[in-house]
């Protein structure tokens, strides 16, 4: 006879999964500048680490399991991810599956969190995927600038030019901007700014 098991163990059920979120049929289109011209590749990207460093990076920026080409694999290699390429400010778009959306007004920002130094692919493209298929709506992930390398007050402008454009493209309907860590506080506060000069706008404290 084979080993007995507990009652416990027999009347355990497997857990059932659960289904994915929508967003596997969003249609996502080419990197945008903040005012919404396509851009273009470059043939010498510059990315958020020196390839030497790439060894070293944290586990939820590597992501070896998940990133990859076909195979299922829902994030690019590392050299391919426009959220780990320091090329300035952009937008990742998501359609609704069709394309245009068909009924709903209203677009989604999507500010992925960080640290300000990174950005987090699982609080990216998912979650714009996911507005774009549940919800009909137009839906950008925001690739704003980092620290050291640029200022909070650049990531702002950023934030702001970004919302700009993405108004242009809600037919009227209102713009809701969502974010993750150092994707929240960077909406927060840049709610809190709102009326406050650019940063190019403002005086550099000189005399005068």
């Amino acid at each position: 006879a084979g080993p007995r098991r507990s009652r416990k163990a027999r009347g355990r059920r497997p857990r059932a999964r659960r289904p994915p979120l929508p967003g596997a049929n969003a249609v996502a289109g080419p990197l945008l500048g903040l005012d919404g011209a396509a851009l273009e590749p470059s043939p010498q990207p510059r990315y958020l680490a020196s390839r030497r460093e790439w060894r070293d990076l944290p586990d939820w920026i590597e992501l070896s399991d998940e990133r990859g080409r076909g195979g299922g694999r829902p994030f690019p290699p590392l050299a391919d991810d426009p959220l780990f390429r320091d090329g300035g400010p952009a937008l990742l778009p998501f359609l609704p599956p069709g394309g245009e959306p068909a009924c709903c007004r209203g677009a989604v920002l999507v500010c992925p969190g960080g640290n300000y130094e990174f950005l987090h692919p699982r609080e990216g493209a998912p979650i714009a995927r996911y507005f774009a298929e549940a919800l009909s709506l137009r839906a950008y992930v925001l690739r704003y600038r980092l620290l050291p390398r640029h200022s909070l007050h650049q990531a702002h402008d950023d934030l702001r030019r970004a919302v700009q454009y993405a108004r242009t493209t809600a037919n009227g309907g209102p713009v809701l901007a969502i974010g993750f860590s150092a994707g929240g506080h960077l909406i927060a506060t840049g709610c809190a700014m709102i009326g406050v000069p650019a940063a190019a706008e403002r005086p550099s404290g000189g005399e005068g």
